[in-house]
């Protein structure tokens, strides 16, 4: 009986193990996920602000629609600040906001990047 006991607590230990180790799984996807929505979210600004497309048309319409249909169930937010310098080019903090849900909780991660233009590319 002893013997059955002890079974039966490494049997629960083992399923509340296998538990936590899956819902730390799936946040670990859900972050990596999200990594790689801000890397395609930096890389399709810049392509845009080096096509020629001014920072205020960017702002306006970014450039999220591969982000959407290739993450469904991820929201994105973009924020831009400039940074103005004396030189002949400017820089630009650009965050993304990445919102998703996990076990009916919101969850976001941030990330930003220093973008720099050339005034060329305003024109």
């Amino acid at each position: 009986i002893i013997a059955l006991g002890i079974l039966a607590i490494g049997i629960a230990s083992a399923i509340a193990l296998f538990a936590a180790a899956t819902a730390a799984h799936k946040r670990a996807i859900d972050r990596t996920h999200a990594a790689a929505i801000a890397e395609q979210v930096f890389a399709d600004v810049e392509s845009a602000l080096e096509r020629g497309r001014g920072i205020e048309e960017v702002t306006a319409s970014p450039p999220l629609d591969a982000v959407r249909a290739n993450y469904p169930g991820y929201e994105v937010e973009l924020d831009f600040y400039e940074v103005s310098g004396e030189t002949a080019s400017d820089e630009i903090l650009l965050d993304v906001h990445v919102r998703w849900r996990f076990r009916g909780r919101d969850s976001e991660e941030v990330f930003q990047q220093l973008l720099v233009r050339s005034e060329n590319l305003d024109r």
